[in-house]
């Protein structure tokens, strides 16, 4: 085998790098003149922890979820808190709509109130039913029987 064969070998089977073109008769001099590329951002270093890992992206997630639920979890947050009472709502109301001193806005922001405690109150008996299965029969039976005779 010659040194031309062998080289036509090598460059057989080394794949192509499109990065540096190798010069040809017809393009040495364009080759030499002209950059054909722009430099590479250097590469971030490897992590120990994904190296290797296809199933890294959710480390990340977790330690996020990891902080929300565990906020969600302390005693200050939404989750542990108590809702106010029907007494302690129609307060607000009433202090929110005394800060408006036009009868004409005012009246509407109590009547809003009012509207709110009632939806409320109905939220509040639902939620006292579905607490318990025989709560829930009690005002299914109840429900049926005012169905039936009333």
């Amino acid at each position: 085998m010659t040194a031309a064969e062998s080289a036509a070998v090598r460059e057989a089977q080394s794949p192509e790098e499109p990065d540096s073109p190798r010069p040809t008769a017809g393009n040495a001099q364009r080759v030499s003149s002209v950059p054909t590329s722009l430099p590479l951002p250097p590469s971030p270093a490897p992590d120990p922890a994904t190296e290797g890992s296809e199933s890294a992206w959710w480390r990340p997630v977790a330690q996020r979820a990891s902080a929300v639920l565990g906020a969600a979890s302390s005693g200050g947050s939404l989750m542990h808190a108590a809702p106010p009472s029907l007494a302690e709502q129609r307060q607000r109301h009433h202090v929110a709509a005394s800060r408006w001193n036009a009868l004409i806005v005012r009246h509407p922001r109590v009547a809003w109130g009012y509207l709110h405690l009632v939806i409320k109150a109905v939220l509040h008996l639902i939620e006292w039913v579905l607490e318990s299965p025989p709560r829930l029969l009690t005002a299914i039976v109840f429900i049926v029987i005012i169905a039936i005779w009333g």
